[in-house]
């Protein structure tokens, strides 16, 4: 989804990308996860810095993340 970020960025909107644990780049199993309140951990605390910066938060989530989102 890098092409959609970056005509996001080109419209003025901040764009903050990440991969859910066993997903990307990230650590762990491929595609595991023990409970899926690990996930919403993990969502809660990028949503806690998000915040912090003081921009307005919208979410947007494709397959796996948008179950989380």
């Amino acid at each position: 989804y890098n092409h959609v970020a970056k005509e996001l960025c080109e419209d003025g909107w901040r764009v903050i990308g990440w991969d859910m644990r066993g997903h990307g780049r990230s650590e762990g199993k491929r595609g595991y996860v023990a409970h899926i309140d690990q996930y919403v951990e993990d969502y809660s605390c990028l949503l806690d810095h998000v915040v912090k910066s003081k921009a307005p938060p919208v979410l947007f989530g494709h397959s796996m993340g948008g179950l989380v989102t």
